[in-house]
């Protein structure tokens, strides 16, 4: 039986408030050494999966993306992409790139990520960690605008699945640790142009989470 306390946690989940993140594992599905003109080299992936309930017990429907896609758009600024959600971090290097595309398909949030590796060394050393299957992780910051709380039958009445009907967008990240294993890969081109990391060890098996 759940504890008091337990119970309680369940039911401050219930009423969200402020910053959360989600976090989706992909597969790398193919790599081409290749950066555009600016330096930057694009991930192709799901950062979200659609009628999925997730390790949390929520679940993100088709939709909760649509209107602050459209803000955004509208703001003509684009989505920006950090490392391990550095935008809570004082270091710029954190900001790793952006979504250069972001839409909804029937599957899920499908984005196009930017890594500006020419000129950002943790971005070449995400793309690093990336190509080594060490860093397999896309993870969304959003502020949960509207949800639904879906119980089932003889169950406690915190025992439930919060279904996420709209969010407010902030950021994507490439991170260590998910919590959706779900999300795909379909494409990945990179190639690391500046600095001294193809110098590194290629047996090197430090873990940068």
């Amino acid at each position: 039986m759940e504890s008091e306390g337990e119970m309680a946690k369940r039911k401050a989940r219930s009423e969200p408030k402020g910053l959360q993140f989600k976090s989706f594992a992909f597969d790398t599905k193919s790599v081409a050494e290749e950066a555009d003109d600016d330096g930057f080299v694009y991930i192709e992936a799901y950062a979200s999966v659609f009628d999925n309930v997730d390790s949390h017990n929520d679940m993100i429907v088709k939709g909760a993306y649509s209107d602050t896609l459209k803000a955004w758009g509208e703001k003509g600024a684009p989505i920006p992409s950090y490392y391990n959600h550095g935008a809570l971090s004082n270091d710029p290097h954190d900001n790793v790139g952006f979504l250069a595309e972001a839409k909804e398909d029937d599957h899920g949030l499908k984005v196009r990520m930017a890594l500006d590796v020419a000129h950002n060394a943790k971005a070449a050393y995400a793309h690093r960690l990336i190509k080594q299957d060490r860093m397999r992780e896309l993870s969304v910051g959003y502020i949960a605008k509207s949800w639904e709380l879906m119980h089932e039958e003889d169950k406690d009445e915190w025992d439930y699945t919060r279904k996420l009907t709209a969010l407010d967008l902030l950021e994507v990240s490439v991170v260590s640790v998910a919590s959706n294993p779900l999300a795909t890969v379909t494409a990945k081109a990179a190639q690391l142009l500046y600095g001294d990391v193809d110098d590194v060890d290629e047996t090197d098996d430090d873990d940068d989470s």
